[in-house]
């Protein structure tokens, strides 16, 4: 009897668990619903100017490297040359601040910029590897589009056993018109990875390229997101068997693993 209860209170636990789960997904998804469209209807474009003048409004017409031209709520239209923008932001109506003079920092400017990108890769292929990651680049934009840099990092498998391997690599960038919220990107990082286990004195190559956008909506950093490739040269030991004494020997090769990566970083 007591079987036969617990087998059936069991039975009603998964099932109120189970409904429980169901409500709880669609409560979710209704409310990212009403939030997507929520920020649909009131977002809108503001253009920082390097004089510390704000104007919010919505952007209909971008001249490549010469102009923006934006429509406010009342109909007034503004052009401004690109060089006298400190900054584009899209943000809530209510939300908008004025940034004083010099304050703002447009991160598609020609000149100096670095990023600190973190990641997990999950392992792919006969010697792939789950790994964690994390790189530092410091390079120069050539306009908003181009950015080419270099970047020293860290390659960490997550297997018991397995030593950190530091990559030094050329990392190039390109991103297409920094006009919207998400601006889409391309990466290619390539270089060689040191095994940290032996003195740094021995490197096979790595490769990594990457998609992904920029979220172009915050005032004090550009974060971000990318999904992407990596290749990289490590040690294995392979265990041979013979047919004759010693029956076995233990060889070192060098292989390829491969892993899909997702990235998540801040522009500085």
């Amino acid at each position: 009897m007591n079987f036969f209860f617990l087998f059936g209170l069991l039975g009603i636990t998964l099932y109120q668990y189970n409904c429980f789960m169901k409500k709880t997904i669609l409560i979710l998804v209704a409310v990212f619903f009403s939030l997507t469209a929520g920020a649909q209807n009131k977002s809108q474009e503001t253009i920082h100017l390097n004089n510390g003048t704000v104007v919010s409004g919505t952007i209909v017409e971008y001249v490549p490297n010469t102009t923006y031209t934006i429509i406010t709520s009342d109909g007034n239209k503004f052009v401004f040359e690109v060089k006298d923008i400190a900054k584009i932001t899209w943000d809530l109506p209510s939300a908008k601040t004025k940034l004083p003079n010099g304050s703002a920092k447009n991160h598609f400017a020609k000149g100096y910029h670095g990023f600190v990108e973190t990641g997990v890769g999950a392992g792919m292929g006969t010697y792939g590897l789950d790994m964690f990651k994390l790189d530092f680049v410091n390079g120069h934009r050539f306009n908003e589009n181009l950015f080419v840099g270099g970047g020293i990092g860290l390659r960490q498998p997550t297997a018991d056993n397995w030593p950190a391997f530091i990559p030094i690599y050329a990392n190039g960038r390109y991103n297409l018109s920094p006009s919207k919220v998400a601006v889409p990107f391309a990466s290619l990082s390539a270089g060689v990875a040191f095994n940290s286990d032996e003195g740094l004195s021995e490197g096979g190559l790595v490769v990594n390229p990457a998609i992904g956008v920029y979220l172009n909506k915050f005032n004090s950093v550009l974060v971000n997101l990318s999904i992407g490739y990596d290749l990289m040269d490590v040690p294995f030991f392979e265990l041979k068997t013979l047919p004759v004494f010693p029956y076995s020997t233990i060889s070192r090769r060098i292989r390829s693993t491969e892993s899909f990566v997702f990235n998540v970083g801040i522009t500085f």
